[in-house]
């Protein structure tokens, strides 16, 4: 079975993937951050020199200010079974004010993954975004792939409440019916915030003590200025290391070892949740 990945990072999907089936081909990836592809590499040096680099510009050109996909590039591309891909979240994503949705800088690169789809035809394909995007942005995103997504929370597998919807085209194994595991020591606290013309103000504060983390996100301990996480032990409220954050997206000990802190919490906040891909990968592999 071989594999296309787009918008790689860590190698989240990889990871499922091999997980699934010893037989999995990667026949190339693209990532355009230099510390996400050192990782990576770390991980699977095999796949060195297969990195077509930034998605965006190997699929569009520029045509009167406009973006258009090159299809006689794309269809160079190897011929593949699987494409998978998580596009950039950030103007989807509720956590920004007056967010651009797909008319964004970074998420209008998913058009890039459905150029590639819809060029090289391939047999199945999985792709990952926030669910807080608006209705409006879903349903073009479900209208280009055909399919509807389906929204599930990474809690069913590890100890962290990270909703996030997959669209992919072929039936999923049922979701486990108990709770996922918990962590008595997580600490999650998060405070509400509002937007108003832009600016940004909190409205609330709360701790939850239920053994799961908050979604993780790209800063210092995985956190950001209205979602953080800890781990309290003796009374004592301690950031969460990296290797934590590795263990709340399923990823093995040490995987992005190699870089410095801010880049290791920076690609995890940025990864899919293996546990959850596997799951899903199930229905085929």
């Amino acid at each position: 079975m071989k594999y296309l990945s787009t918008f790689t990072g860590l190698g989240g999907f990889e990871l499922a993937i091999h997980a699934e089936t010893l037989n999995a081909e990667c026949v190339g990836f693209f990532e355009y951050d230099k510390f996400a592809e050192e990782t990576y590499l770390k991980n699977y040096p095999g796949h060195v020199g297969m990195n077509f680099g930034d998605i965006g510009r190997f699929c569009f050109d520029v045509v009167k200010g406009k973006l258009v996909a090159n299809e006689a590039r794309i269809k160079l591309l190897p011929d593949f079974d699987l494409l998978v891909g998580g596009p950039p979240c950030q103007d989807l994503s509720i956590a920004r004010g007056n967010r651009k949705g797909l008319e964004g800088e970074k998420s209008i690169m998913f058009f890039a993954f459905e150029a590639i789809l819809r060029i090289k035809k391939p047999k199945w394909f999985l792709m990952e975004n926030v669910s807080s995007m608006s209705n409006e942005n879903r349903d073009i995103i479900s209208k280009y792939l055909g399919v509807e997504p389906v929204a599930i929370n990474s809690d069913k597998f590890t100890p962290q409440k990270r909703i996030r919807n997959y669209w992919f085209n072929w039936g999923m194994p049922e979701l486990p019916k108990i709770d996922g595991p918990r962590w008595p020591e997580l600490v999650a606290w998060s405070r509400s915030t509002r937007y108003h013309k832009g600016a940004k103000s909190y409205v609330d504060e709360r701790e939850t003590l239920d053994g799961r983390a908050n979604t993780l996100t790209t800063g210092p301990g995985c956190s950001s200025f209205s979602s953080k996480n800890f781990m309290r032990i003796d009374g004592q409220d301690r950031v969460l290391t990296p290797e934590i954050c590795e263990q709340l997206q399923g990823l093995p000990p040490n995987w992005t070892y190699g870089v410095s802190d801010s880049q290791r919490y920076k690609q995890i906040g940025n990864a899919v949740n293996v546990p959850t891909v596997m799951h899903i990968l199930g229905g085929i592999l």
